[in-house]
């Protein structure tokens, strides 16, 4: 037997440990995150007078913006999905941010 083998059987688990909760906290970053930015589409949409054209504007600009900030992932289509992930959660809040957290609690 390996004279190492506990110091190897410890840190597989904690390197295991560490990456499954890392896809953990990935995961609702990324929700959080998503659910925010949908949330504040639909503020900025609200205080246009012409709904349909300046929310067009707004996810439109918001794209443009964030796919030169950050790259991929900020399409128009992935915008409009946050902003109806929003609209269809948005009752519920308070449950996301908790699901969150509970979640970044089980590391």
């Amino acid at each position: 037997m390996n004279e190492f083998t506990e110091l190897f059987k410890k840190s597989k688990a904690l390197i295991d440990n560490a990456r499954s909760s890392m896809g953990v906290v990935v995961n609702a970053l990324t929700v959080y995150t998503s659910y925010l930015l949908g949330k504040y589409m639909i503020e900025e949409e609200q205080q246009g007078s012409e709904r349909a054209q300046y929310g067009a504007r707004v996810l439109d600009s918001l794209s443009v913006y964030l796919t030169s900030e950050y790259g991929r992932g900020f399409s128009r289509s992935n915008l409009a999905g946050m902003r109806k992930f929003y609209l269809t959660y948005k009752d519920r809040e308070s449950q996301i941010v908790q699901s969150g957290i509970g979640q970044l609690g089980t590391m």
